[in-house]
């Protein structure tokens, strides 16, 4: 049978995920019957970048805008930028490699090869301004490439295989998560190369599964395979509890993050289901992955990508069928 982790390690067990069927819905169950068990980070009221001295926003109205599907369907990671998307794991890439298309016209832009023998399937994030795409591999590497030219510009040789990266706000670090039961998450220095804090501060038998920047550029979101975020001060090491899937049966695991304007805070998981807390961590909206609602649970519902616009107009959620869904949101 298929254990919840190996879905959520997207490397090297890539070919288990994109296999999927009845296994990977018996190892989602098991994972639900585990959230029974006491957390160790325990609901605490917001803080850091969800702390704000103004009242709650209260609810915003949302209404899907647009809807498209990937032209290499099942991707295994994802990332988006605008109208442009990168997965990694489709079944024509084999067993490395990452491809970029436009979500506007469901065309590939791009093929970037895999950068070293053997590296394996892994995350993608984008930088803010979108011109770089980090990859991971499963061989222990993270590959940043230069989109317009096609190039790896650099790489980085990490302890452990990353399962989820983000950039900071101003694109000069990158968040790199592990996966494992006690982490470790890294930051990195881009410019120097070298690891620049670590979180070691999760103890859950599933582990890490996603990560994202505040807009602070020191505040680091976790998403743990129990459907609960925590909060790392990269600065002084605080780790403080953050919010969690307020439907319990809705998902087990938080498959993407991302920070919009005013400190709110969206979160995706592994049901379909993405959550918008204001940035007094109060729920404003829930985005429901329309296929999944018509069809039913599947595994292909898992949130992998979010992006806000830059003025938080609008959210993109992209899902495990390679589907994006474009969300307006009114306040």
């Amino acid at each position: 049978m298929v254990r919840p982790g190996m879905l959520r390690r997207r490397g090297a067990q890539a070919a288990a995920v994109l296999a999927l069927g009845a296994a990977v819905v018996l190892a989602i169950a098991a994972v639900v019957s585990a959230r029974a068990a006491p957390q160790a980070h325990p609901a605490a009221p917001p803080a850091g970048p969800l702390r704000a001295s103004r009242a709650p926003a209260g609810p915003v109205d949302v209404s899907l805008a647009a809807s498209h599907v990937s032209p290499a369907a099942t991707p295994v990671s994802m990332a988006v930028h605008g109208t442009l998307a990168a997965g990694t794991g489709a079944a024509s890439l084999k067993e490395g490699g990452a491809y970029l298309w436009s979500t506007a016209t469901g065309k590939v832009t791009a093929i970037l090869p895999d950068p070293a023998p053997s590296a394996g399937i892994g995350p993608v994030a984008f930088s803010p301004d979108g011109t770089t795409l980090a990859e991971g591999g499963a061989n222990g590497t993270i590959s940043l490439w230069d989109i317009t030219a096609g190039k790896v510009t650099a790489t980085l040789a990490t302890p452990a295989s990353a399962s989820a990266l983000a950039f900071s706000p101003d694109g000069k670090d990158l968040a790199e998560d592990t996966g494992g039961r006690l982490g470790p998450a890294y930051v990195w220095d881009i410019a120097a190369r070298k690891i620049t804090a670590t979180f070691t501060d999760v103890n859950n038998p599933y582990g890490l599964t996603s990560v994202a920047f505040a807009p602070d550029g020191t505040t680091v979101a976790i998403g743990e395979a129990t459907g609960a975020i925590v909060l790392w001060d990269t600065r002084t090491g605080k780790v403080t509890a953050g919010p969690s899937d307020p439907e319990s049966e809705s998902g087990t695991w938080v498959g993407a993050i991302a920070f919009g304007p005013g400190g709110t805070m969206a979160a995706g998981y592994n049901g379909g289901k993405t959550y918008l807390w204001d940035a007094a961590g109060t729920l404003t909206a829930t985005f429901t992955d329309p296929a999944v609602h018509r069809g039913g649970f599947t595994v292909y519902g898992l949130v992998l990508a979010l992006w806000f616009s830059p003025g938080g107009t609008t959210l993109t959620i992209g899902d495990g069928a390679g589907r994006t869904y474009l969300w307006r949101i009114t306040r």
